[in-house]
């Protein structure tokens, strides 16, 4: 190779040879127009064809603006095609992927047409940032085949690396591909050595070692019975022993003689003649014939024999084949000769110069150096190398067989190594705390292991929990359950139990643990692991919900508004709890009506168990999903929202494999300024999982509000025998035996127990949300009467009551009031010096209005908004001239009358025959 040495342009580098290879790593433009710039200018000035394949960030017209500054003449470089400047697409990935053989071919196609041009050589750059994670390794082994023959070429190559793009590991790999680096520190550029500077300090430096470490590389991810054709030659030889072997023989012998693998690179070699390496391996059409000759006339020779041929540049060679394990992977070559007596064909070899471009007269000079040797000569080389092809062949099985058993070894235990870092990450990298104790002194658990989390629940360090026990982390409560614990874990019971636990600032911790005894080999107990959740929260919201209770408890002590507070609370928190227990499986869509194209969240694709590769469908694929039950309802509220009205339903879908989900779909409609419809956008929930859940927690649900009535029924009539026994303390005092105070106990007594006859009906019946109002009146009117009938035995009571009126408790319980309030004022008023009268509850509904819709946003009949009437009347004295009822003295009516309001209702009064109190109003009557 001519070693005349060539301007780089770069200050650092100075002059280097041609085969030069390095590589610069950059994080900038302006790093790359620093060195790139400079490195092309001098190739264009020194007669070189320069080659500047671009990628961001240096695109090809900032590439061809950056050189036009500096090189005024640029544009008629670019003219005569002296330079090219290319995307990576259009040389890398011409096929829209990187083939490597192919991007070889294409430089070696450039070098012809640069000599053919009466250019020196090549000068190459190559910017990878388009290179992928996925090209990687192919890339590093296309880099390491540049780096193997540039050596050869009159070519200079720079590769360009975006440096935050290569991780440590793709960095060593780039620099040992490659003879130097050039790096930026502190501003300034550096240039860094690679330790394989070239592939013949590569293969002179190659040790056993390297070997080996090379075979553990191929071999730890194959499986021990990997084929040996999946080998590199260069990696099961030690080349440096070998090539001292034949460096020694050549002084006795002194014959061309090498190593190649099957691809025609030489590994090893001695004695190569100046026709070749002057001549036939420089030029690229040449070499092609050398490695050909080396590849394929080599072929098809058995172990123990060897082969004489021409090779395609005409010189005799002969090779023997190097077999391992029945795979051949190299040859044993010695050649570059003519026999004794034989005349070269000297207008042949001329011809070869001419057509090559090579000088004739050195390239016949070179000829004449060629060896004649005898075939004597040539028969005992080559059985020197055929016993020595034979070795290698041995000796690379024996350390192929050796590897793979240190390998599968290494295997082993890096697997074992992996598995236990593996685990190790997990429990560092837990969400619950997780903590390991060893059983020492056959008395006491220490602790040996805690995870990062269950330091931090505790408020300490891991160092601080290590040889502590778990009684230092609790109160003396603890400690007695701890150690009862441990007894357990002593029997290999494993068990999950809530454990209370004290942090460094003295504050409770309270923990779900999930422990597990551990034991030897030998069946002895060692200690126990737990798995340790922070449910402190909830602990904390659990002892909320007890005072919450237990307030409730005393709030029936109070005034009844305040008992309807309570209860009112109470519904609240359990609409919360219900909103807060639903499924967050949402995902999100919108539809353009015009072109009847829609968008889908990844979420919706995995509730309709759809391909995600497919586009979103139209809205007529779209009702294909609905159940052909549901399809009507989901096409009314579409209707509908088309005139702006937001909708909000619940339907079934059908997915392709056949299974039925259950969704809730919100959205609305999206109009232009012309008020017309453009889209509509929403959200889509599965609610398949609660709608199951809800089915299952019916009947706990039920239990459970029959509780609640069963307990708020008798802490009423707690409060109504409070105020009996009240009563009954003041009634053998003559001054108030008969007088208001009595009266407002019996008054308060019979309101109390009108609403706690509400939440009796609502405990013993089967309905817990809605309760008969016609049999509820029956039963309030009789307790009335009994309460009143003493010296009033000749009232009677007529009712005319419709039947299957069911109100819920915000309507029942108001009414209830107002009745209890109406037939105690006629007891008290109305047949004062009478001996007899009659007392008529009326309750008829008056006409039905329109149907709602109930919150699943399909239409039932389950609701109805319809007119009642409730008349109470008597046939007694009838009220005074001067009673108001627009400003009543009276505590009780002034009571109905914020009731009937509370009712949204109408009060009205008839003093016809005797006196009747008319109440209109509506209410949801439930079916």
């Amino acid at each position: 190779m001519n070693q005349k040495l060539r301007k780089s342009g770069i200050d650092i580098i100075g002059d280097v040879p041609w085969g030069t290879h390095f590589c610069q790593f950059y994080q900038t433009k302006e790093d790359l127009m620093d060195i790139l710039v400079p490195y092309f200018k001098a190739g264009l000035e020194n007669n070189e064809f320069c080659m500047w394949v671009t990628s961001q960030p240096l695109e090809v017209e900032y590439a061809k603006e950056a050189l036009r500054r500096a090189v005024s003449d640029i544009d008629t470089y670019l003219g005569k095609g002296q330079i090219e400047i290319v995307p990576y697409k259009d040389w890398y990935l011409k096929e829209g992927f990187f083939d490597s053989e192919g991007v070889l071919n294409g430089w070696a196609e450039k070098l012809s047409q640069a000599l053919a041009n009466s250019y020196d050589g090549v000068r190459s750059n190559g910017n990878t940032f388009w290179l992928e994670k996925k090209d990687w390794n192919n890339f590093v082994e296309y880099e390491e085949n540049i780096d193997n023959v540039i050596a050869s070429f009159h070519m200079m190559a720079l590769c360009t690396y975006c440096l935050d793009r290569c991780s440590a590991t793709e960095i060593i790999e780039v620099v040992n591909n490659h003879q130097f680096a050039l790096i930026k520190r502190d501003g300034e550029w550096e240039r860094i050595e690679s330790a394989r500077r070239n592939r013949t300090e590569k293969a002179l430096t190659q040790s056993e070692q390297r070997a080996r470490v090379k075979l553990e590389s191929m071999l730890l991810p194959i499986s021990p019975a990997r084929k040996i054709a999946g080998l590199k030659f260069a990696d099961i030889i030690d080349t440096r022993a070998i090539q001292s072997l034949l460096d020694d023989f050549y002084k006795f012998v002194p014959i061309t003689m090498a190593l190649l693998d099957l691809k025609g690179n030489v590994l090893v070699g001695v004695g190569w003649e100046e026709i070749c390496t002057r001549f036939h391996r420089v030029h690229p059409e040449t070499c092609k014939h050398c490695i050909e000759s080396d590849t394929k006339l080599s072929a098809g020779v058995a172990p123990g024999e060897f082969k004489l041929y021409k090779c395609k540049n005409n010189l005799w060679d002969v090779a023997t084949p190097i077999v391992v394990d029945g795979q051949h992977i190299g040859n044993i070559l010695s050649g570059q000769f003519f026999f004794e007596g034989e005349i070269p064909e000297y207008e042949l070899f001329r011809v070869q110069a001419r057509k090559y471009g090579f000088n004739e007269e050195e390239y016949i000079a070179a000829l004449e150096k060629v060896p004649r040797l005898s075939r004597k000569t040539i028969d005992t080389c080559m059985s020197f190398l055929t016993k020595l092809a034979h070795m290698i062949s041995q000796l690379s099985y024996s350390n192929i067989k050796l590897t793979q058993a240190l390998v599968e070894r290494d295997a082993l235990v890096n697997a074992l190594r992996e598995s236990e870092e593996k685990y190790r990450n997990l429990m560092e990298t837990a969400n619950e705390g997780i903590w390991v104790l060893e059983w020492v002194l056959d008395s006491e658990a220490r602790t040996t292991y805690a995870n990062e989390k269950i330091a931090e629940m505790l408020g300490c360090s891991r160092e601080a929990m290590i040889g502590k026990s778990v009684r230092d982390f609790t109160d003396e409560e603890g400690k007695a359950i701890f150690e009862m614990n441990m007894k357990k874990r002593l029997q290999g019971i494993n068990e999950s139990h809530e454990f209370k636990l004290l942090r460094k600032d003295g504050l409770p911790l309270w923990a779900l643990v999930n422990s597990k005894a551990l034991f030897d080999k030998y069946g002895k107990f060692t200690g126990s692991i737990s798995m340790l959740t922070d449910i402190t929260k909830r602990k904390e919201a659990e002892s909320r919900l007890k005072d919450a209770y237990e307030y409730l408890e005393k709030l029936v002590e109070e005034r009844t508004s305040q008992l309807e507070e309570a209860y009112n609370f109470l519904k609240e928190s359990e609409t919360g709890l219900a909103e807060a227990q639903k499924m967050a499986h949402i995902g999100n869509w919108e539809w353009d009506i015009t072109t009847d194209k829609a968008y889908w969240s990844e979420e919706m694709y995995t509730i309709f168990g759809r391909d995600p590769q497919k586009l979103a469908p139209s809205f007529n694929e779209y009702s294909n999903y609905i159940h052909p039950d549901d399809r009507e309802d989901f096409d009314d509220s579409a209707k509908k929202a088309m005139n702006g009205k937001p909708y909000s339903i619940t339907y079934r879908i059908v997915l392709a494999n056949g299974e039925e989900r259950t969704v809730h779909i919100k959205s609305e409609v999206i109009f232009d300024e012309k008020n017309i419809p453009v889209r509509i956008k929403g959200i889509v929930q599965d609610i398949t999982e609660r709608k199951k859940a809800e089915k299952t927690l019916v009947n706990f649900e039920t239990a459970r509000k029959k509780e609640i009535h069963h307990r708020i029924k008798n802490n009423l009539q707690v409060i109504s025998s409070l105020l009996d026994l009240q009563a009954e303390k003041f009634s053998n005092r003559e001054y108030v035996k008969d007088s208001e105070i009595m009266e407002a106990f019996r008054e308060s007594q019979n309101r109390i127990l009108s609403m706690a006859l509400i939440h009796e009906e609502l405990h013993e019946g089967r309905e817990i949300d809605k309760l008969k109002f016609s049999s509820y009146l029956e039963k309030l009117s009789e307790n009335l009467f009994q309460t009143y009938r003493l010296g009033n035995a000749n009232i009677s009571l007529s009712m005319d009551l419709e039947e299957n009126i069911f109100f819920d408790m915000d309507t029942a319980i108001p009414l209830g009031i107002i009745v209890n309030e109406l037939i105690s004022n006629s007891f008290k008023h109305a047949f004062v010096e009478r001996e007899r009268g009659e007392i008529r509850i009326k309750l008829y509904s008056d006409k039905t209005g329109e149907c709602k819709e109930n919150r699943t946003g399909r239409k039932k009949e389950d609701f109805k908004t319809t007119s009642f009437v409730l008349a109470v009347s008597d046939d007694g004295v009838g009220v005074p001239e001067s009673f108001d009822l627009e400003n009543p003295v009276s505590l009780g009516i002034q009571l109905v009358i914020t009731l009937v309001d509370q009712l949204e209702g109408e009060l009205k009064l008839k003093r016809d025959s005797g006196t009747e109190f008319v109440v209109r109003f509506k209410a949801e009557e439930k079916q």
